[in-house]
């Protein structure tokens, strides 16, 4: 089963309308929430007078800095936490002064009218480097220059490597936010039973998580507080955080019924999570062969107001850095506190940001050196024994395959071939691609798996890893179904539910099916290997000359000899002395960090006139291992790319100057890509077998987002000869950019 393209188990729940998602969610006396939030981007809380809306009639509850608690919101990550829910003070447009249950929405609306608040405004800051000059408004008190942390580290000697160089290339490179635009927003129902156990049911990508925060933050045991994960409707990084399931929490506890939160679109685009703006500058020193030297980049990550995360400059760090062979090496990398929402994980973390850079560097160095795009990234692509992005040696890779493959499937011979309309060009531009499976050491990454076998046959995957749509309900149960040797409908995945589920560290990292699916595997062959002997004994035959396939037990030497699964756990199940739990556990720990690779390459027409650009073509080539259900990794890749191009041209998050507040907050200015807007897309996949990953397989489902930007910078520069530097690249920036080569 393992290789075949398999639909999703859960798909005619989806395609139905049958499958339930929180917003879809109904307990029994619900209460409906809304929030007030701040109108300055910065100001203090001088007083807050919830008594008129209390007194409403169907409010049940309402919660602010009069009766919330004072203590730190712990983070999923390892970093200082430095929120507190309904602050003495609001740190950006859409911060949270208080909440309010009622009987409706509408009622819970109207409470929000009548609380009145005052504030003292303060000074704000926008810009990273603007909060980093001195005598900038301080975003938090404790944190001097605004700088939430920042990065240092260096390889070889950066000022020889420069020295010893021909050309010395630099340039400022800036990245956008970007918002994930799931078609789920945030959203909570939480309830507490008559014993005082608190029930959770959130879209979150890793339950199991946020279990013991909540807890904490609560000041209740783990074990009387129960996350639900039902079905999701898009995470993409945005859902890995506590945003408001403890408001919901709190405000049941209070009323002592259960309370929904689901953010509005508005909110979701002004208040939730956005990918890290950043400004890289990057400087390169190679020789005339085309031997890179050195290696130097500074970056400025805008983190917002509150740090939920480790940061993205890491990872945009080893994009840069790692990619391409150079001894010597040198990064600084800052986290900057602004009076803007919050940034935090979207799928590639980092990676996107620091490819454009590099990818965009490296075809300015090709162009300057006269050698053809490819053959540069080929002769300089770490390979095989060489560091690579997860710092560890490259084991395998299908680098040089995506490359050659891409470039034949592409018209690469085309490139720069003037097209018959007039006023338009058009160019053909590559990027490579590389990232991590999981987090490449900066926390435990690991994950365990229960297998059963029940008496009719059939079996059992217990996880705790959460399917966003990406499929992983479906390839575990391959994996499983693989391993024992039964057919896929007898397999079936119980996940999302603390109370049940084995521990999983969480979806995301692209290491679901890499993790989940090791400790999937290896519970299935210790669950196999308690059956084997049972039937060994039934069969008569030693359990190392039988096998299993299609859910029957069979000697390998002589194959109508056997019994089915069904017959040896019933025959079990009704002896006498003999019973056995056909149940096994296993943990995996990643430690390997095995890297995907792959190149992209987009075709663009540019109108001269317009500075419109339109994709007509892309081609995605990715290695990530053998594909455990091709489909699923192809539609992921198609996925990805949506996001990807609408990051590179159209996804432009607006924030006003003076007041930092979102001016398109919603899907009719904040341009997202529908289907009819998406090119025509050539996806191949280039297999490889990695030795550590379930069956060969290792992560990729945010390899995909990485390329677009850069491939579609470059081949803009082939069509015009303009060199557009930021992103997203809008009419508006391609236009001024083509003024300027037109001089």
């Amino acid at each position: 089963i393992v290789g075949k393209r398999v639909p999703l188990k859960d798909a005619p729940e989806k395609v139905t309308g049958s499958a339930l998602f929180t917003g879809d969610m109904t307990l029994p006396g619900m209460l409906y929430a809304k929030v007030l939030r701040s109108p300055y981007a910065h100001a203090k809380v001088l007083r807050v007078d919830t008594s008129k809306a209390e007194r409403l009639p169907g409010v049940k509850s309402v919660l602010s800095k009069n009766n919330a608690p004072r203590k730190l919101i712990p983070v999923v990550f390892d970093v200082p936490p430095d929120r507190v829910a309904f602050d003495d003070e609001v740190r950006f447009i859409g911060d949270e002064v208080a909440a309010v249950a009622a009987v409706t929405e509408e009622i819970a609306a109207e409470a929000l009218k009548l609380i009145k608040v005052d504030y003292k405004e303060l000074p704000a800051v926008f810009d990273p480097e603007e909060a980093i000059k001195p005598g900038a408004p301080m975003v938090h008190a404790d944190k001097p220059g605004n700088i939430a942390s920042s990065i240092k580290s260096s390889s070889g000697d950066v000022e020889a490597g420069f020295r010893e160089a021909d050309h010395v290339f630099e340039e400022t490179f800036r990245t956008s936010a970007q918002r994930h635009a799931c078609m789920e927003t945030h959203g909570a129902i939480a309830s507490f039973d008559p014993s005082g156990k608190l029930t959770v049911y959130t879209p979150s990508q890793l339950a199991l998580v946020l279990q013991p925060i909540l807890a904490e933050y609560l000041d209740m045991p783990m074990t009387m507080v129960r996350i639900i994960k039902p079905y999701l409707g898009g995470g993409f990084g945005s859902k890995l955080d506590m945003v408001v399931e403890h408001i919901c929490a709190l405000l049941s506890k209070i009323a002592g019924k259960p309370v929904k939160l689901i953010l509005s679109r508005e909110e979701e685009f002004s208040v939730g999570i956005s990918r890290h703006a950043c400004i890289i500058r990057l400087k390169v020193g190679v020789k005339k062969d085309g031997t890179i030297t050195a290696i130097d980049t500074r970056i400025l990550s805008n983190e917002g107001a509150y740090v939920y995360k480790t940061g993205p400059i890491g990872l945009a760090a080893k994009a840069i850095v790692l990619a391409y062979k150079c001894p010597n090496s040198r990064f600084e990398g800052h986290r900057v506190y602004t009076n803007i929402m919050s940034a935090g994980a979207y799928r590639g973390y980092g990676n996107p940001q620091g490819s454009f850079a590099m990818e965009s560097m490296i075809d300015m160095i090709a162009e300057k050196l006269g050698i053809d795009p490819v053959e540069f990234r080929l002769k300089n692509y770490r390979s095989v024994g060489d560091i690579g992005f997860s710092c560890k040696p490259i084991k395998v890779t299908g680098m040089a395959e995506c490359l050659t493959k891409g470039k034949e499937k592409i018209g690469w011979n085309r490139r720069g071939k003037p097209t018959a309309a007039e006023g338009k060009k058009r160019g053909i531009g590559v990027a490579v691609i590389c990232h991590a499976t999981g987090t490449t050491g900066y926390q435990a990454d690991y994950t365990t798996a229960s297998v059963r076998l029940n008496e009719d046959g059939t079996a059992q995957v217990f996880t705790g890893t959460s399917d966003l749509g990406t499929g992983s309900n479906t390839t575990l149960a391959q994996i499983a179904a693989e391993e024992l040797g039964l057919p896929l409908d007898a397999v079936q995945v119980v996940a999302g539910d603390t109370d049940i589920a084995a521990f999983d560290r969480g979806a995301f990292a692209s290491k679901t099916l890499y993790n989940a699916g090791n400790a999937v595997k290896s519970a299935a062959a210790k669950v196999k290997q308690m059956v084997m002997a049972k039937a060994a004994e039934k069969l008569g035959v030693d359990a190392a000359g039988l096998d299993a396939r299609n859910g029957r037990i069979f000697a390998k030497q002589s194959p109508d000899r056997g019994a089915t699964y069904t017959e040896i756990a019933k025959a079990v199940s009704k002896s006498l002395g003999g019973n056995i739990t056909f149940m096994a556990n296993a943990l995996f720990e990643n430690t390997g960090f095995p890297e995907a690779f792959g190149a992209q390459f987009a075709e663009v027409e540019v109108d001269t006139e317009t500075g419109q650009v339109e994709v007509l073509k892309f081609v995605a080539m990715q290695d990530n291992g053998i594909a455990i259900n091709p489909m699923v990794v192809e539609g992921q890749i198609e996925g990805a790319l949506q996001h990807s191009i609408g990051y590179s041209l159209t996804e432009n998050p607006l924030t006003h100057k003076k007041t930092g507040r979102m001016l398109n907050p919603d899907f009719r200015n904040y341009l997202v890509l529908t289907a009819v807007d998406m090119p025509k897309t050539e996806v191949e996949l280039v297999q490889t077998f990695e030795p550590t990953g379930p069956f060969g397989a290792k992560g990729m489902g945010e390899l995909p987002m990485v390329g677009a930007a850069p491939a579609i910078a470059n081949a803009i520069y082939n069509a015009t000869g303009a060199r557009i530097t930021e992103i997203p690249m809008t009419p508006e920036r391609v236009f001024k950019a083509l003024r300027g080569v037109e001089g």
